[in-house]
């Protein structure tokens, strides 16, 4: 939308359950995050490592989608990480400006899928451009509801067809399901922990189902996580940011389910099920179908 090339920007570790996050360094490294010979297949695509032939030591333009730019330290992170001067952030010319009306009081901008205003609060003639938090300032819902009445529903599902999980994640959760599960499964993302999951267990006195494993098997995290242990202990990919890269294999394994039960409200749901509508896997059968013979 804006004819720009585009950086593979560094991910951050989920702060709230990734232990390692203040012990470690906070980025992932976009490489271990996403295959980016698929992005790079609709989109010119450099290399973080290399930001600094292009722009010297500092950013043109930044582009702004809310009035206050906090946390300030993960904005210095991402500095850091592409080797760039954070000293010539305050000074760097901003679109819009802070004081912009165009910006909410609160929190970013909710552009939904208008490109008309996405064009004209950041298109620029600045050669290095920066945007700031972008998280949900772009709505891909419309791929959910196949809308439409959302603009560029097309291209937002080329996007998510390009944004697959790194060819390593595919291969080991592969291997796992030869291993291990060998036949079609469904899969289910639901927050269980002791707290939770085994309360319900406790109530029905471990006869219910999926507590008895009586008339289905159930694998769950716990088998993933041994696995990869067992198998992959050596290889620093997966063990440098174990947790990372964990919730990708679960991710990608919720992909490529036969049918798959999101947790309502998650954004890690959210992008399973938009993917797999994408890639086609939409299930024909309903759910008593699926589970009558549980």
């Amino acid at each position: 939308m804006l004819n720009r090339s585009i950086v593979a920007p560094p991910f951050f570790k989920h702060d709230r359950t990734d232990k390692s996050v203040s012990s470690s360094s906070n980025l992932i490294d976009p490489w271990d995050r996403l295959d980016l010979s698929q992005i790079s297949s609709i989109v010119p695509l450099v290399d973080p490592r290399k930001l600094k032939n292009f722009c010297g030591e500092s950013f043109d333009v930044i582009l702004q989608t809310k009035r206050r730019n906090n946390p300030m330290s993960r904005i210095e992170d991402v500095y850091n990480y592409s080797s760039m001067n954070f000293h010539s952030f305050k000074q760097t010319k901003r679109q819009p400006s802070l004081n912009s009306t165009t910006l909410p009081a609160s929190g970013a901008i909710k552009l939904g899928t208008n490109v008309t205003r996405v064009r004209e609060l950041w298109t620029s003639d600045e050669k290095c451009a920066f945007m700031l938090f972008p998280y949900h300032v772009i709505n891909f819902k419309g791929i959910v509801n196949n809308s439409k009445k959302y603009a560029f529903v097309d291209l937002q599902r080329e996007i998510v067809r390009a944004t697959r999980r790194p060819k390593y994640i595919q291969e080991v959760v592969e291997k796992f399901f030869d291993s291990e599960i060998k036949e079609e499964y469904g899969a289910l993302h639901w927050r269980y922990d002791p707290k939770d999951w085994f309360l319900h267990c406790d109530r029905e006195k471990n006869e219910g189902p999926i507590c008895s494993g009586k008339h289905i098997k159930v694998f769950t995290g716990k088998d993933l996580e041994k696995f990869i242990k067992q198998n992959y202990s050596s290889c620093p990919k997966i063990m440098k940011n174990f947790h990372d890269a964990f919730s990708l294999l679960e991710q990608e394994m919720c992909f490529k389910s036969r049918r798959f039960y999101p947790s309502t409200g998650s954004s890690w749901s959210l992008n399973v099920v938009m993917e797999r509508i994408v890639f086609d896997k939409r299930e024909n059968e309903d759910n008593y179908n699926l589970m009558k013979n549980i």
